[in-house]
């Protein structure tokens, strides 16, 4: 004999039970959406203050070391580059949102970087550690990166066409 299968649909607690699984779904799906969408937005913002990061590191060399007039300061400090300061150097303002700043010098003492400047007048310059900071200011997200200059005046272009500059042997 054959047992008669029950047609009735669905009761309220079966109906009830998919609808939280439904709805827990749709809110972890939600919520892991959200999450891409912002990374992604970090991931940008990242981006752009990298960008602005090599940008600023290449104007301030350039305008540090580079003749015909550079701007290089025997035992300077973040106020000596900075707006306002005696050797004022300019760095990437193209970006809305983004401020750079220089924030830290330091001086090579032949076997490290530190913030004690040396003899200013000696013969063998001290070659300096500058660190640029990139800020997002809708957030407070910072980036910062390190380069080093030396004294254009007492490290001239190479003769026979060789490049001039600092040649570091060890990362800083």
């Amino acid at each position: 004999m054959k047992t008669r299968r029950d047609d009735r649909g669905d009761g309220p607690l079966e109906i009830m039970v998919a609808v939280v699984v439904l709805t827990l779904a749709t809110v972890f799906g939600a919520v892991g959406l959200t999450g891409l969408v912002t990374n992604a937005h970090d991931l940008q913002y990242m981006a752009y203050e990298d960008a602005a990061l090599r940008s600023d590191v290449a104007m301030a060399t350039a305008q540090i070391q580079d003749p015909p007039s550079p701007l290089y300061a025997a035992c300077a400090t973040p106020a000596t580059y900075g707006p306002g300061g005696s050797n004022a150097v300019t760095l990437d303002t193209s970006s809305a949102n983004y401020v750079s700043t220089i924030t830290s010098v330091e001086y090579f003492n032949g076997t490290t970087y530190s913030t004690t400047c040396g003899d200013a007048s000696s013969p063998v310059p001290q070659p300096q550690l500058i660190t640029v900071q990139v800020t997002y200011t809708p957030t407070g997200m910072v980036r910062s990166t390190q380069f080093a200059v030396v004294n254009p005046y007492i490290y001239p272009s190479l003769p026979s066409g060789g490049s001039g500059g600092l040649v570091i042997q060890q990362q800083p």
